[in-house]
């Protein structure tokens, strides 16, 4: 069977040469290609661990004989957009991340995806765009975050602010309980990829 990203060489004559300066060796272009597409980045817990997790990733597919290209598409979080305008983009971000995908690996003729998220809009992007590229994907769930003391978190700090407001509980209180509410990232900090994807 033909690989895509092959065949798709044959038709673009800048692609060679565009992967070269990459830093792709002249073996790498005649691998199959791996897109690893993630929802890394800095901007909350479901995101911030996830660029370990396409790192080893891409250890993976090296190391079987692939050659990966990692994107990043990163998703926003609706407990910082709580109760702003930006609530009104939630759903637009699954989305967008799905059209993102589907445009990374389909511009880069990839032969297959590995998906990386985690949070309620990347993870249905990136499978709704799993649905639509049709060619071997695999998701890679980034975890869930752990608790904190007494079983603290996240949902509870609404009704704790409250609480402040109305004198029940201390600013010290709160300022531990908030310390307590998000505690790690997801549940992934010693993660590596499966056997069979090594």
């Amino acid at each position: 069977m033909a690989l895509h990203s092959q065949e798709m060489r044959k038709i673009g004559a800048e692609v060679d040469p565009l992967r070269l300066g990459c830093g792709w060796s002249r073996d790498d272009l005649g691998k199959p290609l791996v897109v690893i597409e993630s929802s890394a980045g800095d901007s909350h817990p479901g995101s911030v661990h996830l660029d370990s997790v396409s790192a080893a990733l891409r250890d993976g597919v090296l190391a079987a004989g692939g050659r990966p290209a990692r994107y990043t598409c990163t998703d926003a979080c609706d407990g910082i957009s709580q109760g702003t305008d930006a609530m009104d983009l939630s759903l637009c971000i699954r989305e967008l991340t799905a059209l993102t995908t589907e445009l990374h690996v389909r511009s880069a003729f990839a032969d297959g995806v590995l998906l990386v998220s985690g949070c309620d809009k990347a993870i249905p992007g990136h499978l709704v765009a799993a649905a639509r590229l049709r060619i071997p994907a695999l998701h890679f769930p980034g975890g869930a975050m752990g608790r904190g003391a007494a079983d603290m978190s996240l949902d509870r700090i609404g009704d704790l602010m409250a609480d402040l407001r109305r004198s029940r509980v201390s600013a010290d209180e709160y300022d531990y309980w908030v310390g307590e509410a998000a505690r790690a990232p997801g549940l992934v900090s010693s993660w590596a990829p499966p056997t069979r994807c090594r």
